[in-house]
This record gives C-alpha cells, sequence and structure tokens, in this order.
C-alpha cells in the first residue's frame, strides 16, 4: 500500500487572535507531479499550486474551513479530494490511498509494445487484470467547475492572510443564475477506439453462462485472476420468497478477495470512461441500511425501519449522486421511493422513478395492482434500449418488468457492430407496421430483393405485457414499406453489484461480489476522485423562486414563473399526474369522477387543489396538504426548476404570479423585454452604497435641519411661514428618499436601468436635502445674528419631531427588513465555501 499523507501545522501568531499555519501532503510525493489547492474565497488568490516538493503552503488567519485539493501524479491521472484545516492540534494529518493503477504505473519502467503473437501468448498465459487505459491528454482534462481558473506561486510558502473581501465575490447562489450541474454528460469512446474495439469483441464471443462456467462468478468480460468469492453468510432458502427463481439460486451471500476485488473494480472504471451511455439500475438493496428490505438477507437483518422519511442517503447514493453530477452516469432507474438518489444530489431530471415516489406528488408510489406513470415506461423502455453500460445495485432481478434495462444491455453485446445510421445492413434494425401493431425487427441477411428479419412484437402503447423475444427468421421483399431505425449494435452490458446471485448472473459483462459501498470507495479513486469529495448538496434555503415554466408546470421559453412554495401558499397539481394509476387508497379521491368511500368514509373527488403546510429540513421536503390529505414534494424539486432541469413540475401555485418585465432599448432601435434576476447586489453595486450613505444622511440631515428652524423660530419673530414650508419640503423629501431608497432595495439585479433611474432620483433628492440643511443653517445664524425671541413654538417643535419620527420609521424599517438580511445574507454567500 502507498500512501500520502495530508495535513496541516498551526500555533497561535503573536497577537494571539490567529493562527500561523502550513498544509502539507508529504508520504509517497515522488509520484506526484503538481499540487493545486483552492482556499478560502476570501483570499486574494484563493487557487494555489505548487509543482514542487515540498509541496506546503503557508499563511495567517482565524477561521478554518475546507481546502480543496488536486493531485496530480507524473504518469497523468489526477486525485480529488479535500482536507478540513484543523487548529485544535499543532500537527494534524490523515493517509490517503494512492490508487493501485497510479502506484503501479509509476513503479514500473516503461516497456516498449509488444508484438501481436506475444501479446496473445500473455493473455494467455497470465490472468492478471490487464493494465488500465492511458490517461487523456493534459488539454482534454478541465476542473474549472470545481477549482475555477488555476492559479500558481511563483514558491509555496506563502504568508497571504485572508482579505476581509475577495477581489471579485462570487455571484449570489440566488434563484437566478439557477445552479448548475457540475458537468455535461460524458460521450464515452467511438466504436473504432482500441479499447473500446476489445471489450465489444471479447463479449460477442462469449456466449450466455451456465452456473458451472468457470466465469460465472466472474463475468463475461473479465480477465483478472480467477479466485473463487468467500462465502460470508449461506442459506438455503431462495433471495425472495415472493418471486420465482431457478433451483441453484439461494440467498448465501458472497464477497470477492482481495486480489479480485481490485482487479474487478479498475475493468469497471475501464468500462465507465468507455461507455457512451451509463443507467443504473437499483433495488433496495443499496436503501436497506437505512430503510430496510423486503429480501432474505445475512447483512441486512433489520426489516423495514421507523421514520424511513427522514433516513439519509447511504454512500452508494452518494458515490452515485457525485458520478451524475460529473457526468459519469447519465440515467438512473430506480425501483425504491425513498428518495435517497436525489438527496445525495443526483438530478431529478435524470432518474426514473419507475414504481412512484414518496416526494413526487404527481407519481404517487404504485400498487401491484395500479399502473405505472404515462411517462415512466416509455422512459424506462429507452433507456432499456440505449444503454450502453448498464450498472445493477441492489436488486434480485427475479423477474420484475423493469428488469429489461439489465437484460436488454445485456443482450446487446451478442449484437455484431451496427451498420451505419439509414443503411439497410445485417445489424440493422427496421419497424414494420400492420394493422393493430408495430413489428419491429433484426435483420439477419440482405438479398437482392429480399431480406431476413427477426421480429418481436411490440405494441403502439408499449405495453407491460410486451414479448422481446426474437422469433424465426422470416423473408421480407424490399418492395415492403419498412421504416430502417437508428443503428443500434453491442454495447458494453451490464454489470451487477450485490452480494447475492441473481438468475441473471450468466449474461453480466462483470459480475462484482459485495458490499456497494465498499465496491465504490474503491472505484472512485480508479476513476481520478477522492472519497471526501463526495458530499450531499446543499439546497436553496429560499422556498420561492424564478423558474422558466408556465402556469400549466410545463417548461417554457416564456415569461419565467413565482414557484412559491412559502408556508400557506395554495398550489394544485398539475395535469398529467398518475394518482388515480397508483391506486393508493388514501388518494383515489384526487382527479376522481365520483364520490370515493376509503374506510367507510366517502370523499368527494376533488382536482388536486392545496396548500403548502411548512418546509421540513429533515425530509428534505415541504409538506404539502392534497384535498384533505397529506404529501411531499423533495427540496430538489425546487432546485431542478431553478435551472430548467425537469420538463414538468407536480405541483404549480393555484394562481401564480409571473416576472414583471421591462423594456430596453435594443441595438437596432427596437424595444424587447429584459428579464428580471437576483436581488440587490449589495456588495457588488455602487448604486447600494449611495442609498445606504444617503439614507443615514437623510436621517442626519433633517435632523439638524430641523434643530435649526427650531431654535431659529425660539430666537426670531414671524418665522411661522418660513417655518411650515420648511417642514412641508424637508417632510416631503425625506419621504420621497424613503421611498426610493426601499423601491432600490427590492430592485433585481438584471434591472441595471431601473437601478441607474432609481439612484439618479436618489441622488437629486440627496441634493434637496443638502439645501435644507443649508437653509435651516442659514435660518439659525438669522436667528442669532437678530437676538430676537419668538412666542411660543411648541406646535411646530410638535410637528417638527412626529415628521422626524415618522421618517426615522420608515427607514428602520427599509433597514431592519431589506438591507440587513440581504447584506448579512450575500456576506455569508460570499464567505461560504463550495
Amino acid at each position: 500500500m502507498v500512501h500520502l499523507i495530508l495535513g496541516n501545522t498551526a500555533s497561535p501568531a503573536k497577537d494571539g487572535k490567529r493562527y500561523k499555519w502550513t498544509f502539507y501532503v508529504r508520504g509517497a510525493t515522488e509520484y506526484l507531479d503538481s499540487v493545486t489547492i483552492k482556499l478560502h474565497p476570501t483570499f486574494k488568490d484563493p487557487v494555489r499550486t505548487c509543482e514542487a516538493a515540498p509541496f506546503e503552503f503557508t499563511s495567517r488567519g482565524w477561521g478554518t474551513f475546507d481546502i480543496a485539493v488536486l493531485l496530480k501524479f507524473k504518469e497523468g491521472t489526477t486525485l480529488r479530494t479535500s482536507w478540513e484545516l484543523q487548529f485544535d492540534h499543532e500537527d494534524a494529518s490523515g493517509q490517503l490511498e494512492v490508487p493501485h493503477s497510479i502506484a503501479s504505473a509509476a513503479s514500473s519502467p516503461p516497456q516498449p509494445p509488444p508484438a501481436r503473437e506475444t501479446a496473445e501468448v500473455a493473455d494467455t498465459a497470465d490472468p492478471s487484470p490487464p493494465p488500465p487505459p492511458p490517461p487523456p491528454p493534459p488539454q482534454e482534462e478541465d476542473h474549472s467547475d470545481i477549482y475555477g481558473v488555476r492559479g500558481s506561486i511563483a514558491g509555496c510558502d506563502s504568508t497571504d492572510e485572508a482579505a476581509p473581501e475577495a477581489d471579485e465575490p462570487a455571484p449570489e447562489p440566488g434563484p437566478s443564475p439557477p445552479p448548475e450541474l457540475l458537468r455535461d454528460t460524458s460521450a464515452g469512446k467511438a466504436d473504432d477506439d482500441p479499447s473500446r474495439s476489445a471489450v465489444c469483441q471479447r463479449l460477442r464471443e462469449m456466449a450466455f453462462m451456465d452456473p458451472s462456467h468457470t466465469h460465472f462468478m466472474f463475468g463475461r468480460g473479465y480477465t483478472g485472476p480467477l479466485q473463487a468469492p468467500k462465502v460470508i453468510w449461506k442459506s438455503s432458502q431462495p433471495p425472495r420468497k415472493d418471486h420465482s427463481c431457478p433451483k441453484w439460486l439461494t440467498a448465501t451471500e458472497f464477497e470477492d478477495q482481495p486480489e479480485v476485488a481490485v482487479a474487478k473494480v479498475q475493468e469497471l472504471a475501464r468500462l465507465i470512461k468507455l461507455s457512451r451511455k451509463t443507467v443504473a439500475y437499483t433495488g433496495a438493496g443499496i436503501s436497506a441500511a437505512v430503510i430496510g428490505q423486503a429480501a432474505l438477507s445475512g447483512q441486512n437483518t433489520v426489516g423495514w425501519k421507523n421514520n424511513t422519511r427522514a433516513a439519509p442517503p447511504t454512500f452508494t447514493h452518494h458515490a452515485l449522486g457525485f458520478l451524475g453530477r460529473q457526468g459519469l452516469l447519465h440515467g438512473w432507474v430506480q425501483q425504491n421511493h425513498d428518495g435517497l438518489p436525489q438527496k445525495a444530489g443526483f438530478p431529478q431530471e435524470r432518474i426514473n422513478e419507475i414504481h412512484g415516489s414518496w416526494y413526487d406528488p404527481s407519481n404517487p408510489v404504485v400498487k401491484y395492482s395500479g399502473t405505472l406513470h404515462d411517462k415512466s415506461y416509455p422512459w424506462m423502455r429507452e433507456d432499456a434500449e440505449t444503454a450502453d453500460l448498464c450498472l445493477v445495485l441492489g436488486t434480485s432481478l427475479g423477474g420484475l418488468n423493469a428488469d429489461q434495462v439489465a437484460t436488454k444491455t445485456a443482450d446487446r453485446t451478442l449484437l455484431p457492430p451496427a451498420p451505419a445510421s439509414g443503411v439497410l445492413a445485417p445489424g440493422a434494425w427496421i419497424s414494420l407496421r400492420r394493422p393493430g401493431t408495430a413489428l419491429k425487427g433484426l435483420v439477419t441477411a440482405v438479398g437482392d430483393r429480399t431480406i431476413q428479419v427477426r421480429f418481436r412484437s411490440s405494441s403502439d402503447e408499449d405495453s407491460e405485457e410486451e414479448d422481446d423475444r426474437l422469433a424465426e427468421a422470416v423473408t421480407l421483399s424490399k418492395d415492403e414499406r419498412f421504416e430502417i431505425l437508428p443503428s443500434v449494435g453491442g454495447g458494453l452490458g451490464t454489470v451487477i453489484l450485490n452480494l447475492q446471485q441473481t438468475a441473471q448472473d450468466g449474461k453480466m459483462t462483470l459480475r462484482l461480489f459485495g458490499k456497494s459501498d465498499d465496491i465504490l470507495r474503491m472505484l472512485l479513486p480508479e476513476l481520478g476522485f477522492g472519497l471526501s469529495i463526495v458530499r450531499p448538496p446543499e439546497w436553496p434555503r429560499q422556498d420561492r423562486a424564478l423558474v422558466p415554466y408556465d402556469k400549466e408546470g410545463r417548461r417554457s421559453s416564456g415569461k419565467r414563473m413565482w414557484l412559491d412554495l412559502r408556508k400557506g401558499q395554495a398550489i394544485r397539481i398539475t395535469p398529467g399526474h398518475n394518482i388515480q394509476g397508483a391506486k393508493q387508497p388514501a388518494y383515489m379521491h384526487i382527479g376522481a369522477k365520483r364520490p370515493i368511500v376509503i374506510k367507510g368514509e366517502t370523499k368527494q373527488p376533488g382536482v388536486g387543489l392545496g396548500h403548502v403546510l411548512n418546509r421540513c429540513n429533515t425530509t428534505c421536503s415541504f409538506i404539502l396538504q392534497i384535498e384533505g390529505v397529506q404529501m411531499r414534494l423533495g427540496v430538489w424539486w425546487l432546485e431542478s426548476a431553478m435551472r430548467g432541469g425537469v420538463t414538468h413540475l407536480p405541483i404549480v401555485n393555484r394562481d401564480p404570479s409571473f416576472e414583471v418585465p421591462w423594456p430596453c432599448r435594443c441595438t437596432d432601435g427596437s424595444m424587447m423585454e429584459k428579464r428580471q434576476s437576483r436581488p440587490a447586489p449589495l456588495l457588488d453595486n455602487p448604486s447600494v452604497a449611495l442609498c445606504v450613505i444617503s439614507m443615514a444622511m437623510d436621517f442626519f440631515l433633517f435632523f439638524v435641519s430641523s434643530l435649526g428652524v427650531i431654535f431659529a423660530s425660539l430666537l426670531q419673530q414671524s418665522c411661522d411661514i418660513p417655518l411650515w414650508w420648511f417642514l412641508a419640503l424637508v417632510g416631503l423629501v425625506a419621504s420621497i428618499s424613503a421611498v426610493l431608497y426601499a423601491k432600490m432595495a427590492w430592485t433585481e439585479h438584471g434591472s441595471d436601468r431601473t437601478w441607474t433611474i432609481h439612484g439618479s432620483l436618489a441622488l437629486v433628492v440627496f441634493l434637496v436635502q443638502g439645501g435644507t440643511m443649508v437653509w435651516g443653517g442659514y435660518l439659525c445664524w438669522l436667528a442669532l445674528a437678530s437676538s430676537q425671541c419668538a412666542v411660543d413654538v411648541l406646535n411646530f417643535t410638535l410637528v417638527c419631531t412626529g415628521l422626524l419620527a415618522l421618517i426615522e420609521l420608515i427607514g428602520f424599517f427599509s433597514v431592519y427588513f431589506v438591507f440587513i438580511p440581504s447584506f448579512m445574507m450575500q456576506l455569508r454567500d460570499a464567505a461560504k465555501f463550495t
């Protein structure tokens, strides 16, 4: 085992308030080419790179934070991790294991490529795992999504301190611009890529295996050592009593030998990098530790747990969620209803909750007697038809209709390479319509006037009773009117990560035995990621946001709608829900055409109206009251809506409001609407500083001017007219200024023109207020010069004091409810390290 040591030293500075600290990377640094770290955003240059040992960085400060670390190894790969700065110990450190592939590649001297014949002999004699594919060239790597613009320093020893504010404060993560995924989905490798073509060729040449095959517990694509897995729990019972299975299949649990596990994980990492579309297909097993499960198991014996809505994601959820955000996991077909993938950060728009969800009011959990959501089944069929690689975790593949995501992906590995799109050749798929049905078939031979096709039945509605087995070949004339479908050739197949065997194990490209948490902890470093980078997301704090959807919840390019999920807001379920199809008794009156009797109580039909009860951060959900019953909406729906991720929202406000556009003139002189967006940027707009200063001066000027006039009225006779005019003018000006300041505080950042107009008006008001101060001072000087006394001025004093109290009250509300919260929010966001 080769390890790196990450840590920091810390000692109190001379002033007793701060610490002098040094972050370091030590240990097996001979494998490292460079170390890049990202510090707190308040540092003047938060991104630093050290390209030679010792890999250290020194600074002073009073607060701790997480340091993002990018390790670049000499053999070309990178590894991301993080270190939490600590001041409690003089020297705090932790170990980070260098992935086996990196250590072995760096320690082995380069060898000339062997001849083709020699390579074939070596493959036969030595079943050791193949070396990982060469890393991509440096110019293809882009870590700007996490580390920003790469920075560098001349030396690795610095005394930089955290500045009060960053030179370029990070933009506020408000409702607009919306949060983005870290990366686009991976495009994988083309068919002519040598690594990919070698894998596909091996899979085409190896038929599906029976339990007696030597590779049955390893996979058809596995090339590593063949040491049998060890039994960690033995059983003679089937995995599930509610599913049929072959006689040889039991609930016995296995675990791969360490050497085999390493080889399998390395090959899995290679498949993920090659894959053009990776889809996860998961069952209850990945949630068993926190939710419970129905299957028989020796590891998960707790049964169903209480308070399942508050269950946290497992490491498996976090790892898959992270791979989804990195673009390496393109889709997820989820049998469970628990919302744990989304809680771990997997994008809502990429997950198909095929059997319903606890956190989607439009798609409740589907009973066995119910029907799937209109969008769920076609979406699952599409993934089954187009997945290049399928990852199966936590499911027994016991015969559910959704199991075709795994089985069809495995079946395609036996197909020949797909011909070019639109070309009628062996391996092409065609669609032939017949009265009442549509037939889809695989072309097996092409003659001068005829073709041979193996059809399978396919209904127009994609019914769940569909039979996907190919029939015997039939001969068709080329004159038949058929459609050549997009090419579908061999793929990378299906990989299963499980403790127990399944009836489909003989089809697997790779077969990994073990806990998915343990396997994924090994996988992430092989993909170039550190384990500490896998963290739960931070959900939007606001409950109201502008989203690009119309009043029916459909994604739209028009005016954005306010989605208001604050307590008490009226909401309704959008059209297209599956409440009736799910057949949950408690919800059957929603969308019903006649009264429903539930447990002896008659409920009248409802269209799906309700309101928001509250937000529950423990369960990451909004609790809703819909037609008298409670439902939940995951907080991640709001985040996805802000990005415009999902095509359709499950709920909208009953009477939604939309953003108010304001006109701006284009370069050609035409008028167009420009959208408002973020709240007033109190840290990066000079108009705000003018607002705050003007408000403070407004109170000061009004106070001084009023005192000047009152004092003058005490010393000068016949001052009734100047006093009344003065009080009226000052009161009017102060009221106008307070209104302007409040409007500017609520003005959104995109409205630059509005800021300019209000700022100019505020400046005019400020100048008028200054004139009133000069006038009051002049009256005061005149009264002193004349040394004359006036009659009773009590009434004038009361009026002046009342106006002063009114203006200060308006200013207090503006400052307390608008400026201070917004200012503190942006300070917090600027200091937040993501």
